[in-house]
């Protein structure tokens, strides 16, 4: 009587057990894998991003920039006409250029700036004659966001008698120290001041 009180108890044998056990680490597998993989597309796709826009950024400061070259609010010969050259290249890295931002006719010193490459960041210069990096030399970019390799200013027209001047930038940059991304930019600014380098 004793053997019919005691109810057949059935449950899983080890091996089922341990079939279920893998079936579930090979999902959690594919899962995770999956997740990852989400994951690094993600970041790349933010790196890429990043470095684009701040490459699109730096190239609209430089064209904003170069674009103002030669402007005077001195009414003699109109606003872009001066006696003197506005933009000067001295290397293939860095271009010279001055406009009155004080809107008084009057170049001063203050009002010479100047865009450079140094140390895979670009450098903007305020009060600057010369690229050189030294004072009046700031970054522009910074080469933990994106380490720019090149820079190179090309001017077409550049001379005296050139009725138009343009100038073609050309910037390469990767994301950082990462330098898992590299883009590049080139554009070509035209220059309304059209008063030439001899």
């Amino acid at each position: 009587m004793k053997n019919q009180s005691i109810l057949k108890q059935e449950g899983y044998t080890l091996i089922e057990l341990m079939i279920g056990m893998v079936i579930g680490l090979i999902v959690s597998s594919g899962v995770l894998f999956g997740y990852l993989q989400i994951v690094n597309a993600t970041q790349s796709t933010i790196a890429s991003t990043r470095l684009n826009t701040e490459l699109s950024n730096v190239s609209g400061i430089i064209s904003g920039e170069l674009r103002r070259s030669g402007y005077s609010a001195a009414t003699d010969g109109g606003v872009y006409q001066q006696g003197v050259s506005s933009i000067d290249l001295p290397s293939a890295s860095c271009a010279l250029y001055s406009y009155d931002v004080s809107e008084n006719g009057v170049l001063d010193s203050v009002e010479q700036r100047g865009f450079m490459l140094s140390n895979n960041e670009i450098l903007r210069g305020i009060s600057v004659t010369a690229c050189d990096g030294a004072s009046g030399w700031s970054s522009l970019t910074d080469s933990s966001v994106i380490s720019v390799t090149n820079l190179n200013f090309a001017c077409q027209g550049c001379t005296a008698s050139s009725a138009v001047r343009q100038i073609t930038v050309n910037i390469t940059a990767s994301d950082g120290p990462v330098n898992d991304f590299q883009a590049s930019r080139e554009y070509t600014i035209l220059l309304p001041n059209n008063v030439g380098t001899d």
